[in-house]
């Protein structure tokens, strides 16, 4: 039996045209989206731009997400975790932009608070339990992202030390 990595790579493999043509659909559909999403990986990978190691909402350490409110700004972006930024979206299609980036319907309003406190609780859950297994002494890098990211960066200070 097949695990849910090795089926998703298979299925990736066998329906690569169709990938490809969703792909190419997508970046005409929304073309204002795209150049703004590529000129923020563009600036990240090859003009130096800072990402910040954590959530800028709710303080996470995490690696985040570059959130646009208007497209056509396209370096003004919020640092948000992923459980934020999901929320931030589904405020914005509720609201911000009105029907056209929410595929030509409004949200009710009590689902779109629903799904910000399911991200919310989300959130809160992985921090405690990050917490809980910092205080029994012991890292979990396979399992959590947050301790992934504070072994990098200690990995990166020991570096810089005996590099000086």
């Amino acid at each position: 039996m097949m695990n849910t990595t090795e089926y998703n790579r298979a299925w990736r493999k066998s329906n690569a045209e169709r990938i490809a043509i969703h792909r190419r659909n997508e970046k005409v559909r929304n073309r204002e989206a795209h150049r703004a999403r590529r000129a923020i990986y563009k600036a990240i990978r090859y003009r130096g731009m800072f990402r910040p190691d954590h959530c800028t909402k709710c303080g996470l350490v995490c690696k985040p997400e570059a959130h646009h409110k208007d497209y056509s700004k396209r370096f003004e972006v919020v640092w948000l975790c992923r459980s934020c930024h999901l929320a931030e979206d589904i405020v914005c299609r509720a609201g911000c932009a009105g029907p056209a980036r929410n595929g030509g319907h409004e949200m009710k309003r009590e689902s779109i608070f629903a799904q910000i406190e399911r991200h919310e609780r989300f959130r809160i859950k992985m921090q405690k339990r990050h917490d809980k297994h910092i205080a029994s002494g012991r890292w979990r890098p396979k399992t959590c992202f947050q301790c992934r990211i504070e072994i990098g960066r200690e990995r990166r200070a020991r570096e810089t030390e005996e590099g000086r």
